[in-house]
């Protein structure tokens, strides 16, 4: 990990870029937030970047969250980033303010399932897989608007948005084709006026790729190395 002291200075950084981006595209820099990806990192280090300003931390696997939250006194959102199983459905719900990776029907009626049992509306993403490649979970964009129907059905959760992961490569153009198919998704599906369903939240960008993701209308971005191994 990096030195401790750099990594407020790296959060403020990326603060930045993404602020200078988002009024370069003519964005409003508050539209968009940084979720910290904290999974390989320690309480002590979660503490500097949310004193450096972070909101938003989010993690992939249910265990290893669950301690966290319950060693963190600070006041964060939580988000949910790695696949889900619906296995550990229950351990997540409550806990996560926010589910990115939902990429079926069954899964998200077993988070139906588990909120309406506490009473809760748990908030969603559905992953989608833009790119098309095979070791990527998600759905594919032709099922997309058929699942956003059945899912508006449901009452005890709420779909705000698309997420996404663009291809591994230095191929700009790749990424930023990718990230524009999602955002054009997400305007087509809030023009069906679907009942219960409008979606303000676009999950796209990482380390590599945040930038593009900004520009091409992003209001989340996930970022772990860059902050703490920067």
């Amino acid at each position: 990990m990096n030195d401790l002291n750099l990594i407020g200075q790296n959060f403020k950084q990326i603060r930045q870029k993404i602020d200078l981006t988002a009024r370069k595209v003519g964005r409003l820099a508050d539209d968009i937030e940084i979720v910290v990806v904290t999974k390989t990192v320690d309480i002590e280090a979660m503490k500097i970047v949310i004193k450096a300003g972070a909101k938003h931390l989010g993690e992939n696997k249910v265990q290893d969250a669950v301690k966290k939250q319950a060693r963190l006194d600070e006041e964060v959102n939580w988000h949910f980033i790695g696949h889900l199983q619906t296995n550990k459905v229950k351990h997540v719900i409550g806990k996560f303010q926010l589910i990115h990776s939902v990429d079926s029907i069954r899964l998200a009626q077993k988070i139906e399932q588990e909120a309406e049992k506490r009473g809760i509306i748990q908030k969603i993403l559905l992953e989608v897989n833009v790119s098309g490649e095979t070791s990527k979970y998600g759905f594919v964009p032709a099922d997309l608007m058929p699942a956003c129907e059945q899912i508006s059905s449901l009452k005890h959760v709420r779909l705000e948005g698309l997420m996404t992961m663009a291809p591994f490569t230095d191929d700009r153009a790749v990424i930023r084709s990718c990230f524009q198919s999602l955002a054009s998704l997400r305007t087509t599906i809030n023009g069906q006026s679907i009942a219960g369903i409008q979606m303000p939240t676009l999950s796209m960008g990482m380390t590599n790729d945040y930038l593009i993701a900004v520009e091409q209308g992003a209001t989340l971005v996930r970022i772990g190395s860059a902050i703490f191994h920067g």
